[in-house]
């Protein structure tokens, strides 16, 4: 039987991101949001699914310096694998649900940097000058 239980997802922090002590290390958790996009085949128009949640937790070291750098609204990539978060609430009906437990995380943007980084940094030309002409 095959084993495998590895996702990777990009979207944005729906929160900031909360650190806790856990034995001794800690534990950061947070939520993150994204949407699909497909081509509407009438109209040629693209088009965003309604959005959907994936609540995650980054442990040690790894998640303060996430939780330090990022906030609401920042567009994050991580991978890991999912781990059950079942728990009770308060009027005893039981909730059965995933986390991701993260190992590899990256920042791919702040809130309000995205046109800027696009236009601070122009795609180099690979194409060579045509030879002037007299």
């Amino acid at each position: 039987m095959i084993d495998m239980n590895e996702t990777q997802l990009t979207g944005n922090l729906v929160a900031e991101l909360v650190t806790t002590g856990a034995g001794e290390t800690t534990v950061t958790r947070g939520r993150l949001i994204r949407s699909n996009s497909h081509k509407d085949r009438e109209s040629g128009e693209w088009r965003k699914s309604e959005p959907f949640a994936f609540d995650f937790e980054v442990w040690g070291k790894r998640g303060e310096t996430l939780a330090a750098k990022a906030r609401k609204g920042t567009a994050v990539f991580i991978a890991g694998g999912w781990i059950p978060n079942h728990f009770e609430k308060e009027d005893g009906s039981k909730v059965f649900a995933v986390r991701l437990r993260v190992n590899r995380c990256q920042i791919l943007a702040q809130p309000g940097e995205r046109a800027a980084t696009a236009a601070a940094k122009p795609r180099p030309s690979r194409r060579k000058a045509a030879p002037a002409t007299a």
